[in-house]
């Protein structure tokens, strides 16, 4: 891929200088072609009576609202694909697909090392992208780890412990 600075100024709102995301700071594109993120944009079409049309902060140019919703707004694909963060994920599924049997898709690994270094990217997925679906799994494996190491030592003490009759 291309090197990118984790750090640079045109993956940042320039009304509220936070870095664009897929969520509340999603990187939307005005006719003007300057960018801005979502909430910002909401909070100044909101203070602009919410009309039919919204003004860059830069340029002054007015730019139609889609159905009078901001989120209707096109995304700026070119900022959005190019996030650190998609870099990122991208570089980490290359990584992983790389490293299976690609006949099968992504399967899993036939020795116990593979397998525990497929399950540490999946989980530095998961913990990059914020994946629901990933995080939950990997959180209900530490649950379920957990309750079955209590079980083993409820069963420990049952045994090992003089039985009072």
């Amino acid at each position: 891929l291309f090197s990118l600075s984790l750090y640079s100024e045109e993956y940042e709102c320039k009304i509220c200088y936070n870095y664009f995301d897929a969520d509340r700071h999603k990187p939307k594109l005005l006719g003007c072609s300057h960018t801005f993120c979502l909430e910002c944009l909401d909070s100044l079409h909101f203070r602009e009576g919410r009309g039919w049309r919204i003004g860059c902060p830069l340029c002054r140019h007015r730019t139609p609202v889609p159905e009078y919703r901001v989120h209707n707004l096109p995304d700026n694909t070119t900022v959005a694909d190019a996030l650190p963060i998609n870099i990122k994920l991208a570089r980490h599924i290359d990584e992983l697909v790389n490293t299976q049997n690609t006949d099968v898709g992504l399967s899993v690994s036939s020795t116990s090392q593979d397998s525990n270094e497929s399950c540490h990217t999946c989980r530095q997925v998961a913990l990059i992208t914020g994946c629901v679906c990933a995080t939950f799994c990997f959180l209900s494996m530490l649950v379920l780890l957990f309750l079955g190491l209590v079980f083993v030592i409820i069963c420990l003490e049952k045994i090992l412990s003089p039985r009072w009759s």
